[in-house]
């Protein structure tokens, strides 16, 4: 039963975002011609929001950090790891567009990163210590 309480009690915008990220990982699953920039935008997403927890809600802020570079040490691997052996991104000629191939790499790191997030919010929840 405190399973179904904690989601009864998670605000509506965070289920709107999670369907945001499903989304997006959705159309990631096809090729896709984009900006350069947009590659940057939700990876630096969870990386202030992840922040921004880190700072505002952790009682020991160095370990907190400390944790948060590892995981983007472990997250750079992970992604030159995935991305070498597989399909590149391209330029597309007579643009400032690449066109980005469909992966389905991005929709489970969106999963794996909104439920961990998601886990570590309700225990500072349930005991903020």
């Amino acid at each position: 039963m405190l399973l179904l309480r904690i989601i009864a009690d998670t605000p509506v915008w965070v289920w709107a975002l999670f369907a945001f990220l499903i989304a997006t990982g959705i159309n990631a699953l096809r090729d896709r011609e984009m900006n350069i920039k947009g590659l940057f935008i939700m990876p630096l997403f969870f990386f202030l929001w992840g922040g921004i927890s880190v700072i505002n809600e952790l009682a020991f802020l160095f370990r907190g950090l400390a944790a948060m570079l590892v995981g983007l040490m472990a997250g750079h691997w992970a992604g030159w790891s995935l991305s070498s052996g597989g399909r590149q991104l391209k330029s597309k000629e007579g643009s400032h567009l690449i066109i980005w191939p469909g992966t389905p790499w991005i929709i489970i790191f969106v999963i794996i990163s909104f439920i961990t997030k998601y886990t570590l919010n309700v225990f500072l929840n349930i005991e903020p210590e």
